[in-house]
C-alpha cells in the first residue's frame, strides 16, 4: 500500500508494510523534521521582485509549511503573497521597505492586507478566508507615561470645570429669580385674559340659544310636511290595493270558466275538427295552459282532425298533458345546463355531455369534469389545440370525476366527454 500525505501540512503517512527496514528514516525526514518546520520554522520571503506563491510540496521541506514568515525587500508596488488553500496558522512579520501594501490570500480565496512595515500579525485561514490578529500599533495605542500625562491634564480640566460650574450656578439662581418675577406678571395677564374669555362665552351662549330656537321651529315645520306626505302615500296605497283586488277578482272568474270547460269536456274532438278551429300553434297554447312553443303548427294536423286516440285521458287543469295526449316524460328534454368555454348539458334520460379547455404540464395531469358522472364516463376525446404535440390526442384513464392523462410537452387541450 503506497504512502499518502496529510491534507494540511503534507506529512507522509506510510502504508501498511511499506519501507521495510527504512521506515525509520522516512519517519525522521518526512514527518518529524517537517513537524519541527511547521511548529517552529521561520522562513524569509524576499518580495523585492514582486508577487510570490509559496512552495507547497508533500513530504519535503517547503515555504508554506513554516509557522513564521518574514517578508523582506524593497517593494516596487503593492505585492500579493499566495499561500496554499489549506487550513493553517501563520506568524507574519513585515520587514519590507518603501510605502506599498502587502496582500496575502489562499489560492482561489479572499485577499486581505498585511500590517504595515515594522509590525507583525497572526493569520489563520480555513483555505478560503483569512482571520487576522494584529500586534499593537504604537501610533494608535498610548503608553503608560502618555496615559499618566493625559490623566493629569484631565484632573486640571475637571477642577477648572468645578469653578466654572459654581459661577454658572450663581448665574442660574439669578435667572431663576428673574423668571419667577416674570412668571407672576404673566399669571396676572393670563387671569385677565380668562376673565375676558368668560365674558365672551356668556355672549356666545345667548347667540347659541337663539340659533337653537330657530332650528327647533324648522324641525317642527319639517315634521308637519312629513306627516302630510305620509297621508298622501297612504291614500295612494289604498287606491292601489283596490285596483289589485278588482284585477284579481276578474282573473279568478276567468280561471274558473276555463276550469269548468275543462271539467265538462268542452275541449273535445268536435271542438278542434280542423286547422281553422285550432287556428295556429300560437293559439294552441291556450288549450292546455302550456307555452305555445311546445307544439307544432296546426298545419301538421292530419286532415285538420285530431285522432280520437290522441285525446284519451283526463284533461283536468292539473293534468292537461299535451295536445296529442302523451305525457311530458315521453319526450327527451334538457334538465340542466351550463353554457360556456367549460360547460355541460344534462338530458332527461340521464345522459350528460360536457366539454372544456385545460392546460396540462409536460408531466401530465388531471382534467376534472365540470360535473361528475353518476354512473360512468362512456368516452372522452382531448386534442392539442396549441399544436405543441402535433395536434396529438390525449390518452389516459377515465373516471366519473375526471381524466388523468400523459402528454409529451406542456400544451392546452380542448376536450369533450359523454357519460351518464
Amino acid at each position: 500500500m503506497a504512502s499518502t500525505y496529510t491534507t494540511r501540512i503534507g506529512l507522509e503517512k506510510q502504508g501498511d508494510g511499506e519501507n521495510a527496514n527504512t521506515w525509520g528514516l522516512k519517519l525522521n525526514s518526512n514527518v518529524i523534521d517537517l513537524v519541527d518546520e511547521a511548529i517552529a520554522g521561520y522562513e524569509t520571503i524576499d518580495l523585492s521582485s514582486g508577487a510570490v506563491t509559496l512552495t507547497d510540496t508533500n513530504g519535503v521541506p517547503n515555504q508554506a509549511r513554516n509557522f513564521g514568515l518574514k517578508f523582506t525587500g524593497a517593494l516596487t508596488a503593492d505585492t500579493t503573497v499566495t499561500i496554499p488553500a489549506k487550513e493553517k496558522i501563520y506568524y507574519i512579520f513585515n520587514d519590507t521597505t518603501e510605502n506599498y501594501t502587502i496582500y496575502i490570500k489562499p489560492a482561489g480565496g479572499t485577499v486581505v492586507s498585511v500590517v504595515e512595515a515594522g509590525r507583525s500579525m497572526i493569520a489563520a485561514t480555513d483555505g478560503s478566508n483569512i482571520n487576522l490578529l494584529e500586534s499593537v500599533d504604537p501610533n494608535v495605542y498610548a503608553t503608560k507615561v502618555e496615559v499618566q500625562a493625559v490623566s493629569a491634564t484631565m484632573a486640571t480640566s475637571i477642577n477648572n470645570s468645578n469653578v466654572a460650574r459654581a459661577s454658572l450656578s450663581a448665574t442660574m439662581a439669578t435667572s431663576i429669580n428673574n423668571s419667577n418675577v416674570a412668571r407672576a406678571a404673566l399669571s396676572a395677564t393670563v387671569a385677565t385674559s380668562i376673565n375676558n374669555s368668560n365674558i365672551a362665552i356668556a355672549a356666545n351662549t345667548s347667540r347659541i340659544a337663539a340659533v337653537s330656537s330657530t332650528m327647533a321651529t324648522s324641525i317642527s315645520n319639517t315634521n308637519s310636511r312629513i306627516a302630510a306626505t305620509s297621508l298622501t302615500l297612504a291614500t295612494s296605497i289604498s287606491n292601489s290595493n283596490t285596483a289589485i283586488a278588482t284585477v284579481s277578482s276578474t282573473l279568478e272568474g276567468r280561471i274558473a270558466t276555463v276550469s269548468a270547460n275543462l271539467a265538462s269536456g268542452s275541449f273535445v274532438v268536435g271542438n278542434a275538427t280542423n286547422a281553422t278551429n285550432a287556428t295556429n300553434a300560437t293559439n294552441a297554447g291556450t288549450l292546455d295552459g302550456l307555452d305555445s312553443t311546445y307544439f307544432t303548427n296546426a298545419a301538421n294536423l292530419v286532415s285538420g282532425i285530431l285522432p280520437a286516440a290522441r285525446l284519451s285521458g283526463n284533461y283536468a287543469v292539473n293534468n292537461t298533458g299535451t295536445l296529442d295526449g302523451f305525457n311530458a316524460s315521453d319526450f327527451l328534454r334538457v334538465t340542466a345546463e351550463s353554457l360556456g368555454t367549460n360547460g355541460y348539458v344534462k338530458l332527461s334520460n340521464g345522459l350528460i355531455i360536457q366539454w372544456g379547455r385545460r392546460s396540462l404540464p409536460s408531466s401530465g395531469g388531471t382534467i376534472t369534469w365540470n360535473i361528475p358522472f353518476t354512473t360512468a364516463c362512456y368516452m372522452a376525446i382531448g386534442n392539442d389545440s396549441t399544436n405543441v404535440n402535433g395536434s396529438a390526442n390525449m390518452v389516459g384513464t377515465l373516471s366519473t370525476t375526471g381524466w388523468t392523462g400523459d402528454v409529451a410537452a406542456t400544451a392546452t387541450y380542448n376536450w369533450i366527454a359523454i357519460g351518464k
